[in-house]
C-alpha cells in the first residue's frame, strides 16, 4: 500500500511561496510589455489610419480634376446597383 504524502514543511512552504512569488513578478512584468506593445501599436494604426485619410482626400481632389463630374456619375451608378438588388 502506497504511503500517503507527508505534509510539508514551514520551511517547503516558504519556498514555493517564495517561487511562487518570483513567478507572478515576471508575469506581471510580461503583462507590463504587452500592454506597452499593444499601446504602440495602437498609436502607429491610429497614424496609419490617419495618413490614409490623407491620402483619400488627395486622391478624391485629383479625381475631381481628372475626371470632373465622376462623383455624380459614381452615386448614378450605387442608385443603378441599389435599384437592381430591390428589383430582385
Amino acid at each position: 500500500m502506497a504511503e500517503p504524502p507527508n505534509d510539508p514543511t514551514n520551511r517547503e512552504l516558504l519556498e514555493r511561496i517564495a517561487a511562487l512569488e518570483a513567478q507572478n513578478a515576471k508575469l506581471a512584468e510580461g503583462l507590463a510589455s504587452l500592454e506597452r506593445r499593444a499601446d504602440n501599436n495602437h498609436d502607429a494604426h491610429m497614424k496609419f489610419i490617419d495618413k490614409l485619410g490623407s491620402i483619400e482626400e488627395h486622391l478624391i481632389e485629383l479625381m475631381e480634376k481628372v475626371f470632373p463630374g465622376w462623383a455624380r456619375t459614381q452615386v448614378q451608378i450605387i442608385d443603378l446597383f441599389k435599384a437592381k438588388d430591390k428589383a430582385e
